[in-house]
């Protein structure tokens, strides 16, 4: 069976990864690749920032280029959606029961705010051979004391041709 790879993808993931810890201030004390389809939410208080595969899709008709009418492996093209997020702390009620108060809050979904610019920029500017497609901000809570958000975009990439089978 013969195994399609994404070109560049493990090194677009880790240069934006860099990007996006460079843009944001504080630096978040976790910084990751993450794996599978969910992010586990294991640090916010000391700031997470990850990257990550959302999903990949055929591109191949998007780009013009089509595979045999004998079924052979040709060069194909995916549509590589990635997300690119951020959580922190953010204020709870307190062991008293009392509601955090309302500056608390707003210091909260300004610093929240700026992550979503800083991310914005890492996507836009790091990397403008990206040319990335359909971005969205998505956010996320207030959970467990933690919010944050996740940038989502796609990139088409090529695929390397497909190794010739033994």
């Amino acid at each position: 069976m013969a195994v399609v790879v994404i070109e560049g993808l493990p090194g677009l993931l880790g240069a934006l990864l860099d990007c996006a810890e460079d843009a944001l201030d504080p630096t978040p004390g976790r910084v990751l690749v993450a794996p599978g389809g969910e992010v586990a939410w294991d640090a916010c208080c000391d700031g997470q920032l990850w990257v990550r595969v959302v999903g990949v899709t055929d591109a191949t008709d998007l780009l013009g280029i089509r595979v045999g009418a004998d079924g052979s492996c040709q060069t194909a093209a995916w549509r590589v959606d990635i997300g690119v997020g951020v959580l922190r702390c953010t204020p709870t009620v307190d062991d008293r029961g009392r509601a955090p108060s309302a500056d608390d809050l707003t210091g909260s979904a300004g610093q929240l705010l700026e992550d979503m610019a800083a991310l914005a920029g890492a996507v836009a500017c790091c990397a403008p051979v990206m040319r990335p497609l359909d971005m969205a901000w998505l956010p996320l809570g207030p959970e467990g004391g933690c919010a944050g958000g996740e940038w989502t975009f796609g990139v088409i990439r090529q695929a390397c041709p497909c190794p010739e089978e033994e």
